[in-house]
């Protein structure tokens, strides 16, 4: 039981140096593959060596962020973990406030899309950012504005 705890694996990655954290995260995935928590600390943790490497001035991107977070939706699909539109917005709210703002917006693009009907995207997107703004998550708030004004790009000539 103890190896489906998703408390208990993401409590260990975080005791953890970040190179012994990243294999814990992927055990972590093999025992819960379904565990949308445990996929997002492994997004933000890639964000973090990301952050130090340009610390260091190395050449590193978020790629590896985008992929992985974009692979996380897809398995999760296979489980049927789905969260909603607005569960997903609110996980990228806290990634936000952890300051994983690249998994904040990796998480929005890879996910604003679900379970809202085509016809409503505007709509319902418009409404998340109005609802980040007013949780005070500017970084969500942007990456759910840039995410809609790439769909409708004849919205930038209005603003």
């Amino acid at each position: 039981m103890i190896l489906l705890s998703i408390e208990l694996w993401l409590a260990l990655a975080h005791l953890e140096m970040p190179e012994k954290s990243k294999a814990v995260l992927n055990k972590a995935h093999k025992a819960v593959p379904m565990s949308y928590e445990i996929w997002i600390a492994a997004g933000h943790l890639l964000e973090q060596e990301d952050y130090a490497a340009d610390l260091l001035e190395e050449k590193h991107t978020k790629e590896h962020v985008d992929k992985m977070l974009a692979m996380a939706v897809h398995v999760l699909c296979a489980h049927s973990m789905l969260l909603t539109c607005k569960q997903w917005v609110k996980e990228a709210e806290q990634c936000e406030a952890e300051g994983a703002l690249h998994t904040c917006k990796v998480i929005v693009s890879a996910t604003v899309v679900m379970d809202v009907k085509e016809e409503d995207h505007l709509t319902i997107w418009l409404g998340n950012a109005e609802a980040a703004e007013v949780h005070i998550h500017v970084g969500t708030m942007h990456a759910v504005f840039a995410y809609t004004l790439h769909v409708f790009p004849d919205l930038a000539g209005g603003c």
